[in-house]
């Protein structure tokens, strides 16, 4: 989109106002065009409300709907609330939780912390799982500080990160599933991680997706991207380097 971001206004009959950030140009630019494919989004994120008006303004800086209308409708939250379910592949809240438990914290509601959540196993779990489907997560949502590991503000604790270990698969095969959800899953950041022993042996390998919009429903970018991380990084007497390249050759 241009910088001078355009944003459609949506109006309900109850007088309160939603924005949309995101809309393509070409729709903008059409008033015709704007108010049906507004009107019809506006109508699948509040089903239960009519629309009156809508308009467009410029310059604007709102904040999308933060939630979908399923999750905005839920008061509690059970292990077995459904986050992605595509014929036989289900995640359920439960499998990202890990048994830690829902906890509002990093300035987001339990709300907001489910729908990253949502959006991770929609978008990055259930692609990776019908690829390998011995795909197994063995690390998601963390409350801040659980992890010595994780670094400040972890993806982990906004709920929009996942540790993924992959049964019977060697290190160079892992090396394999990075590479192709590098260039096949969208993603923030993708890590391939492992530890080694005293002698420099590997003797723990994962891989480290995390998936997250910013407020106008685009994906943030990492700094490092994809990188590859030896013993938990430097903050850890480990190591970093950038891409999956290297250590492939090494594999």
């Amino acid at each position: 989109m241009a910088n001078n971001t355009k944003t459609v206004i949506v109006d309900f009959t109850d007088e309160t106002s939603k924005p949309y950030l995101g809309v393509p140009e070409t729709i903008l630019n059409d008033p015709v065009a704007a108010g049906k494919t507004i009107v019809a989004r506006a109508k699948k994120d509040y089903p239960k409300k009519e629309v009156q008006t809508w308009n467009i303004e410029e310059e604007q800086a709102f904040i999308a709907p933060a939630v979908d209308q399923e999750i905005s409708d839920t008061q509690d939250f059970p292990g077995a609330f459904i986050l992605s379910k595509n014929g036989k592949r289900v995640f359920l809240l439960r499998d990202l939780l890990k048994g830690a438990g829902l906890i509002a914290q990093a300035s987001l509601t339990e709300k907001e912390l489910v729908q990253n959540m949502r959006n991770l196993a929609i978008n990055v779990l259930d692609p990776i799982k019908k690829k390998y489907p011995n795909m197994q997560i063995s690390s998601g949502f963390r409350k801040k500080g659980s992890n010595k590991h994780s670094v400040e503000n972890s993806d982990h604790d906004l709920g929009g990160a996942a540790d993924l270990v992959f049964a019977n698969l060697t290190f160079s095969d892992y090396v394999d599933v990075a590479t192709w959800i590098s260039k096949n899953v969208q993603h923030k950041q993708l890590l391939l991680e492992y530890v080694t022993d005293a002698s420099g042996n590997i003797i723990k390998t994962w891989i480290h997706i995390a998936y997250l919009l910013d407020q106008g429903g685009r994906l943030k970018k990492s700094n490092t991207p994809i990188a590859t991380l030896v013993n938990h990084g430097p903050k850890q007497g480990g190591t970093i380097q950038a891409g999956l390249i290297n250590i492939a050759a090494q594999a």
